[in-house]
């Protein structure tokens, strides 16, 4: 930088003999005309030194010896800066002007206020008074060049005095931001200038820039991290948001904070979650969506999530439904052939090799004799749609872990409340227990049945799903000690609802869904307990099912239970969290500036959820198993007035999937299914003894067909157990799945 006829004085003040590397730098490098080092205090400087811009740096300062300098700063009316190493990074910032900005002291004192217990002042200020060696510095030169990048940008707008050179400028608020050098090895950080206020609470500076401050910039007073702020200053259009924070964590919160990340990598993704609420230890059954998403999408690795979380393996559901008796049917994942299958053997049990394997309880690990007597392993997971049943807290324990990894910033803090701005429908802030304020441009609330912002705080009403889907209540638990590990869910008609069974490595997770209508819970326990003595310490779980009228109001979108629930039935609720995430994350950078698209966003999925509501009606309307009081009024109430259409055709035409292509055409787009398809239309009907009227009993190529069964049932006799499977994958096939 040129200099001028009237150059710059700047006194650095630091306690470190480390900031002789600063002023060295500082004259290397010509952007400044005269530089002092005070040394070990900031007393030549109190003694009557002027300079035009002050230079403090905070190692080795405590906290009472920052709050003075900076008050010091404040009287003296100078611009000054704060530079600090921070776990092998560098924070710079804040920038005081005077009558504009506030300094260190008061980002310092509002840190305090926000943490709120002891505790954390006290952590909080044995972070502050901890000190970064000279020889540290010198060690990591990248640390500092890269600060005085940013540094000496700051200098060099100063010295010029170009306010139209003055990046990030705000009715008279300079955010300061730290630019990193390209080949540096830490993360660079951002910091706001905050306010302090006086005893009277009138902030010290101009009341009308303060609430400019606080209006466009203050957000990241509530996110911090290490004792400072991290939060990237706002980029891009001002119709685009340029954060998002996540309320609650579980499934849904993870599962959209990793999947923002990965669209977003340089977006600001905070998740809020309190850790007095513990993950609730049960198992979740998915659909063949979650690999495509965890391994496709997210790209994790299959084998450490193998490792970590030790899934099992979900070939289909097995209804024990439809008609009475011991009778029951196999709904495999993929394309099955139900209209051969019960041409040949009078059931739809055989209608795939994925249902083959489910019959016989069988896994997709093929074990073969090489000629030289060693056993080799193959597997057939290629070839076929299946899915996972996860253990909830492992499955979550491993999704904090790899959102740590990608820098989603975590609070611990339960929040409960929520802000409206005054007259809008978008939140202003979230309220933690403490009365701590979250401020930021977009929330998604993953808060649960309780639908803190979506429900409570923006009022969209809620739609009821009872008329068609009877049952509020589950009992649930877990058998010990079960060895035998099956490749399905299973679903088992009960007198008032049905059980899951979800199997995992050494337990079975049940579950007795049921309606309050027709039974106690005394009733219900007694009933779930008779057919599953091992059963310990059953709990209960109240529920209902619908939606709420829209997903997305405002800068709030509603993500799994916080939006709708219905009943585990086919296993949906992690589809539906993945489905309505993607269509948040897809449509994010486009949402703020198209209430067009929200209210698209809104119709879609409430149409997916409406025909997931009618789906599941339909294993109510005809299962005959019992003709218990709940059964027969299911038979007979049960609102399916959304698929009557469909229902109808099926029983007049035939097989919908086997429909011709304008009537499958027409179909398809009159639906919104996200899941089935035609064919799992099919396969529930045919499983539960619904004959179309008009069944075609011809089938094609016949002769194929048995080829193909008698294929199957050979691949089936080479399966290994599903309890050796999980061993064998891991230690031979670990390129492969």
């Amino acid at each position: 930088m040129s200099k001028t006829a009237s150059p710059m004085k700047i006194i650095l003040t630091a306690r470190q003999t480390g900031s002789v590397l600063y002023n060295f730098l500082l004259v290397q490098l010509n952007y400044i005309e005269w530089v002092s080092c005070t040394g070990l205090d900031y007393q030549a400087v109190k003694n009557g030194s002027e300079a035009d811009f002050y230079i403090n740096i905070l190692e080795g300062n405590t906290l009472g010896e920052i709050i003075d300098i900076c008050a010091f700063f404040r009287n003296k009316k100078k611009k000054s800066i704060t530079v600090s190493s921070w776990n092998n990074s560098l924070v710079t910032g804040p920038t005081h002007f005077p009558g504009k900005s506030a300094g260190a002291d008061s980002a310092i004192l509002i840190l305090q206020q926000e943490y709120g217990h002891p505790a954390d002042k006290l952590e909080l200020k044995s972070q502050i008074t901890s000190t970064v060696s000279a020889n540290d510095v010198r060690d990591n030169p990248d640390i500092f060049y890269t600060a005085f990048a940013g540094l000496l940008n700051e200098l060099k707008i100063l010295y010029n005095d170009k306010p139209a050179q003055r990046l990030n400028f705000v009715d008279g608020v300079r955010l300061f931001r730290l630019h990193q050098k390209d080949q540096a090895t830490y993360e660079s950080k951002y910091i706001y200038p905050i306010f302090d206020n006086g005893a009277d609470g009138v902030p010290h500076e101009s009341l009308a820039d303060y609430k400019v401050l606080v209006g466009k910039f203050l957000h990241s007073v509530s996110q911090i991290k290490n004792g400072f702020f991290n939060a990237p200053p706002p980029e891009g259009p001002e119709d685009e948001y340029k954060n998002v924070a996540i309320i609650g964590g579980g499934t849904a919160g993870y599962l959209t904070a990793l999947l923002f990340k990965e669209k977003y990598p340089k977006m600001q993704v905070t998740l809020i979650e309190s850790s007095k609420i513990p993950v609730i230890g049960v198992g979740e059954a998915t659909t063949p969506e979650i690999r495509s998403f965890l391994f496709g999408v997210l790209k994790f690795s299959a084998h450490e999530f193998y490792e970590k979380v030790k899934p099992t393996w979900k070939l289909g559901i097995k209804f024990f439904w439809g008609l009475p008796g011991d009778y029951y049917f196999n709904y495999p994942f993929g394309w099955p052939d139900v209209k051969s299958s019960y041409v040949a053997d009078g059931d739809i049990n055989n209608s795939s090799l994925t249902a083959t394997l489910m019959d016989q309880e069988s896994s997709f690990v093929v074990a073969a004799n090489d000629g030289r007597g060693l056993q080799q392993y193959s597997t057939l997971s290629d070839d076929l749609f299946y899915a996972l049943h996860l253990d909830n807290v492992s499955f979550i324990n491993y999704l904090k872990i790899k959102a740590q990894e990608k820098g989603i910033i975590h609070i611990d803090d339960l929040i409960v409340d929520a802000e409206r701005k005054v007259d809008s429908d978008e939140l202003a802030a979230v309220i933690g227990e403490t009365g701590r304020r979250h401020v930021y441009d977009f929330y998604v609330d993953c808060t649960g049945f309780s639908s803190l912002l979506l429900g409570k705080t923006l009022k969209s009403e809620y739609v009821s799903y009872d008329k068609s889907l009877f049952c509020d209540t589950a009992i649930v638990g877990n058998i010990p000690g079960v060895k035998k590990i099956k490749t399905y869910t299973y679903a088992e008609s009960m007198d008032h609802g049905w059980c899951w069974n979800i199997p995992m490595r050494g337990e079975d997770h049940r579950g007795y869904v049921f309606s309050s209508g027709y039974c106690s819970i005394g009733e219900a326990t007694d009933e779930f307990l008779r057919k599953n003595p091992e059963i310990r310490n059953p709990g209960i779980v109240r529920f209902k099912t619908g939606r709420h009228r829209e997903i997305c109001i405002g800068n709030v979108f509603a993500i799994g239970n916080s939006f709708a629930f219905v009943e585990p039935l086919e296993s949906t609720g992690i589809h539906m969290i993945i489905t309505e995430a993607k269509r948040l994350v897809n449509n994010f950078s486009e949402l703020k500036r198209s209430p067009a698209l929200r209210k698209k966003i809104n119709t879609d999925i409430n149409d997916n959820w409406d025909y997931l509501r009618d789906f599941l009606a339909i294993h109510y309307k005809f299962n005959k198993k019992f003709d218990t009081p709940f059964w027969k009024d299911c038979r007979a109430l049960t609102d399916v007035s959304g698929i009557q259409d469909m229902i109808d055709l099926y029983h007049e035409v035939g097989l919908l999937s086997c429909a011709n292509k304008s009537l499958v055409r027409m179909i398809n787009s009159s639906i919104k299914d996200v899941i089935f398809g035609l064919v799992g239309f099919d396969v529930m009907m045919m499983g539960q003894g619904e004959i179309p009227k008009n069944f075609d009993r011809s089938v094609r190529n016949q002769h194929i067909w048995k080829s193909n069964v008698e294929t199957w049932k050979a691949i089936r006799s080479l399966t290994v157990p599903v309890d050796k499977d999980l061993d064998i994958l891991n230690e031979y096939l670990e390129s492969r799945w």
